[in-house]
Formats: C-alpha cells, structure tokens, sequence
C-alpha cells in the first residue's frame, strides 16, 4: 500500500516538471521570435504601414477588397484573378496575365511577395498576412494588391514594292535598192537590206504591299485593338486587311496578321507607317484604360520591276535574213539593233532570187512577235526591175557546136563547178560528155545517146523553163526523166533500151536548135 502511494506521488511529480519543461520550450520560442511557417513560392517581405504597387516601384495596382474568395475582372473582361481563401489571412491565387508582386494586407503591415525579379507569375498558394505576435497567428486579410506592368503590343511591317516595263517595239525594213531597172540574161544584181529594231518601254502597276504583324505579349491582359491604319509618305492611305473586325480583343501571347495594299503613281514613296490603336485595362472601370498601340515604319524600296515583252523572236521571208532570232532588251545600243544582209538577184539559178518572165517586183518582209503579249509587227521593202523573157530571142547552139568544134569550153550552167552540165538528175564534164559523144553510132544512133546530146545542147546554151517555150521545156523535162532510171552514163552503162517518145522528143529539140541556132 506504501509502495502504490508513492509511485503515484512520483508520477504526478514527474507529470508537473514535463508540462513546466514544455511551457518553458515554448515560452522561449516566441521570445526568439518564432512564427509559424507558410510554403509560398517566394519568401514574403514586411512592409510596415499600408504600401501600394506605386510605392513599390510597380507600374499597376488591382486591389480586391474586401479580399473574398472569387474571380475579379479586369474592365472589357481584358484579365481576371482568381482568390481562394484558405484561412484567416492565407489565401491562394491565379490569374490570366502576369503578376510582379502581391501585397497581403493584415494588421499595422503587410506581406510583399515579389516575383520579379526573377521572373513574373501567373499564381502562386499559401500566401498569408504578417504574423500577429500576440497570438502567433496572420493577421485578419485587410486587402490583397496585385502588381503588374503592362507592355506595348509589338509591330511588325515589310514593305514590297512592284511595277510593270513593258518594252514597246518597232521593226523598219530598207534596202539600198529599190528598182534595178533591166536585168539581163546572166546578169546579177545585189542588194544590201537593213532590218532595224527599236525599243521605248513604260513604267506602269506600282504597287507597295507587305504584311503587319501585332504581338501582344504573354505576361500582358489581352489588348482590344481599335483600328490598324497603313500610311506612304506620298500617296497616303493604303488599303488594310486583317480578316477581323474591329474592335478586336487580342489575348496576351497571341499575333494578328494584317496585310496592306497600295496602288500607286509613280515611285515617289519612300517611307511606309503603321499606326495600331489599341488600349487595356487595369482596374474595373473604364477609366483604367491604357494605350498600348503604336507605330512602326518601313522603308520602301523600288527594286527591279516586272519585265513585258522585253524580248522579241525575229524573222525575215528571205533566207539570207533573220531566222528565229531572240532579240531582247539588253542586246539594244541607243535603244535599237540592226540586222544587215545581202541578196542576190538574176533570172537564171545562180542567185539567192530567181526572177520568173515578166516579173517586175520583189517585195521582202521582216517581222517579230512579242515574248509576253505574244504583240507582232512587220515592214516589208519592195525592190522593182524589168524583166522580160522573151522566148523568140533565145538561140541555141547544136550538139556539134558544144561537142565537136574545137576550143569550145563548156560555161558554168550548174552554178558549181565550171564546166559541168546536169541532165536526168547527174552531172556530166565536159569530158565526160565527149566521151558519150564519141560513142558508135553503128546500127544507128542510140536513143540515150540521142537525148543526152540534145538535152546537152539546149541547158549549155543557157536553156531554162524561163527562156524556153513551153512545149521545148517539156521535151527536156520528159528526156531527163527517161534518162534518169539508168543512172550516170559512161561507156560501162549506155542501154541500147529503145523509146519511141523520148526518141521523137530528142528529134523535136534537133528540129528547134535548127531553127533557132545561134550564129558563132
């Protein structure tokens, strides 16, 4: 029984000095300053008396009070901040646009939690009110003052000019003849033609246009964009499209594109401007406005311009002329170039032009086409001369003449190598002629050897469709086309074959050489 008292009298002993020990742990707690401990992301600093954003140093204020649980709105719904009460003089927040520091209004002082530097926030939890030292608990929430900065919207613009030079041209043929009077029978004439091409251009469709691009910031409320306007220095006004309508609200860290569009008059411009009127808000009221718009230029700079029909495919309906010939713009000297060529004139086969009987003219065109508009233009020079071919005049010499009189040279008839003669198609020297001539007429004279000879006859002394008659010409047409199917003839190939037409037309040619044999 002694035992049981006193084991209670130790432990209501050792009871007393435990909650003495623990009132004096405490007790010396707050006399060393303790305060209960809250986790916000940035440590608070006391600010003694009643601060505001101003006097901190910060651009804007949004105060909430009585600081309530709740969404609070920005004027123009540009931002909102949502509060969420966790107890006396604690609270958690967020919101829409970036905060730089909350002042917890509670008591004598407040709580500032900065947060920019480093960086600014978009919420943050267990803020709280300075501590009361009388019951070691925050203050009752008097008011709670978010502070932020507002940014101008950023602009953008490019300035892209444009023009058209379309490239007019002109053609202008000449000749240094324009009537060679007679020309006769072996004679050649020349003229010398000169094609000359000019060119002017005209500057036309100026145009300056680009794009605007307005960013507003992500740490900023939304911006209500009111108006976007494009100026030039010059011309003025210029059309502006940005697929919205106006007023029109922007959130923070969003872009609007514009583009911009001006026709003008002539390259005078050189400065463009855009002006973009835009505000937010910081408060509740429409008096809290803020403008944040502004103005940026750009340069405008006349490049290059679109090139029309700077070039031109040439052509001339001679042969010795321009064919196919790209002529462009930088290929002018003084704004023309100049073409000059030569042709030759006659009526028999050794000229560039073969004059027909009675033919008094010859008319030569030279033409281009426009490489864009595909615009075409020609001029065309006439050059005039009497030619007459009169067959009654023409004589001929015989087959004994050309190959059996001595010291007779066989002329160019071919246009080629002197001496020659072409029949049925081969060409045939003048010994070569001798040698069908000097062939056996035992039996009787062979029709191949026949017609050759009076073929012979007739184009050696000059004989053409232009100077024959017409029944003497188709004679010759007939026996080369006969002679032709036996290839060149020599004394390994000389067909005895027998033809009655070619025959007789061999003897008809005879017959016209007599009659219109010239004298010696």
């Amino acid at each position: 029984m002694i035992v049981a008292k006193s084991f209670l009298l130790i432990m209501k002993i050792t009871k007393t000095i435990l909650f003495n020990l623990l009132f004096l742990i405490v007790a010396l707690l707050f006399s060393i300053g303790f305060k209960p401990i809250f986790s916000a992301s940035v440590p608070p600093e006391l600010v003694q008396g009643n601060p505001t954003c101003q006097s901190l140093g910060y651009q804007y204020e949004f105060k909430i009070s009585p600081p309530n649980s709740g969404t609070y709105y920005l004027f123009g719904d540009v931002g909102s901040i949502t509060v969420t009460t966790t107890g006396q003089g604690t609270f958690d927040w967020s919101s829409t646009f970036a905060i730089d520091a909350v002042i917890a209004k509670g008591g004598p002082s407040a709580n500032v939690y900065k947060y920019d530097p480093p960086s600014e926030s978009f919420s943050d939890i267990n803020l709280s009110t300075p501590i009361n030292q009388q019951n070691n608990k925050p203050y009752g929430l008097g008011h709670i003052s978010f502070c932020f900065d507002i940014d101008h919207l950023q602009i953008f613009k490019t300035a892209t000019t444009s023009y058209d030079r379309t490239w007019n041209w002109d053609i202008e043929k000449t000749a240094n003849q324009s009537d060679f009077g007679t020309i006769n029978f072996g004679e050649i004439k020349t003229a010398t033609y000169t094609v000359t091409l000019s060119a002017t251009s005209t500057d036309s469709n100026w145009n300056v246009s680009g794009t605007i691009t307005i960013f507003n910031a992500t740490t900023n409320p939304a911006a209500i964009i009111q108006s976007v306007s494009d100026f030039l220095n010059f011309s003025g006004t210029a059309t502006v499209t940005c697929g919205v309508s106006f007023p029109y609200t922007l959130p923070g860290g969003q872009t609007l594109i514009c583009t911009y569009s001006k026709n003008v008059n002539g390259t005078n411009d050189s400065l463009n401007t855009v002006e973009v009127m835009a505000i937010t808000y910081y408060g509740t009221t429409t008096n809290s406005s803020v403008l944040i718009g502004g103005g940026v230029t750009a340069p405008v700079i006349w490049g290059n311009p679109n090139q029309i029909d700077e070039c031109v495919t040439v052509n001339d309906s001679n042969s010795n002329g321009p064919k196919n010939q790209i002529i462009c713009n930088t290929d002018l000297t003084n704004n023309s170039y100049t073409f000059n060529y030569s042709v030759t004139f006659s009526k028999d086969q050794n000229s560039d032009v073969i004059w027909q009987c009675n033919q008094t003219e010859y008319q030569n065109t030279a033409s281009f086409i426009a490489s864009d508009t595909y615009t075409a233009s020609s001029s065309s020079w006439i050059i005039r001369g009497n030619i007459e071919c009169q067959t009654q005049q023409f004589c001929a010499f015989s087959q004994g003449y050309w190959f059996a009189k001595p010291n007779v040279v066989w002329p160019d008839v071919n246009g080629g190598n002197y001496g020659q003669v072409t029949i049925g198609g081969f060409d045939y020297t003048q010994n070569e002629g001798k040698t069908i001539w000097n062939t056996s007429n035992k039996g009787g004279i062979k029709t191949v050897k026949k017609a050759f000879l009076q073929v012979a006859a007739i184009k050696l002394s000059g004989g053409t469709s232009n100077n024959l008659p017409a029944s003497v010409w188709a004679d010759v047409q007939l026996i080369e086309s006969w002679l032709n199917q036996f290839g060149k003839l020599n004394l390994n190939n000389f067909p005895s074959i027998k033809d009655q037409a070619v025959f007789s037309a061999a003897g008809r040619l005879g017959d016209w050489i007599d009659q219109n044999h010239c004298s010696d």
